[in-house]
């Protein structure tokens, strides 16, 4: 029967908290999208101010919808952040023979 060390089962527990910490957190593409969604808003704002009245009237029902879906963006990024592909692990509680 095949044992597993206590240092061998440590750094499977500390894997395993690892991943479910890490779990579906990809900051880095948040504040990408938050940056991307900012900037937009700004881009529309600034349309606005310059724009005359009958360009901003021509579009305003379409600029409104987008400004406020752009601002949920920005209030919450991780809502719109694509999550990873969990990494799936075959686990045994039989012996393999193996010592890990």
């Amino acid at each position: 029967m095949s044992k597993i060390t206590l240092p061998r089962l440590k750094r499977i527990i500390q894997e395993e908290i690892e991943i479910v910490l890490n779990e579906g957190e990809n900051h880095e593409a948040a504040s990408k999208i938050m940056s991307a969604a900012t900037k937009l808003i700004s881009a529309i704002e600034s349309f606005k101010e310059s724009s005359t009245g009958s360009a901003s009237a021509a579009v305003s029902p379409h600029i409104d919808g987008l400004e406020s879906a752009l601002k949920q963006i920005v209030d919450s990024p991780m809502n719109y952040v694509d999550s990873p592909k969990p990494v799936v692990k075959k686990v045994s509680l039989r012996p393999t023979g193996k010592v890990m």
